[in-house]
């Protein structure tokens, strides 16, 4: 069964909104992490369900998270 968090994933809106949620999770634990950390470890998440990326690279994920 595919989790709920996995479902928000197929969606631009899902996979920005877990973004910006891990961001703030994470930075509570290391305030230094990096944008660009957060999103590879969420893309290496989509990657290990769904067995491809959903973004090209982070600077494809910037670019549509920003439009």
């Amino acid at each position: 069964m595919i989790a709920a968090r996995h479902i928000r994933m197929l969606t631009k809106q899902g996979f920005i909104g877990l973004f910006w949620e891990e961001l703030a999770r994470m930075r509570k634990v290391d305030a230094t992490i990096t944008h660009e950390q957060v999103y590879e470890i969420l893309e290496g998440e989509y990657q290990q369900i769904f067995g491809l990326r959903r973004y090209a690279s982070f600077r494809s994920f910037r670019d549509n998270r920003d439009r």
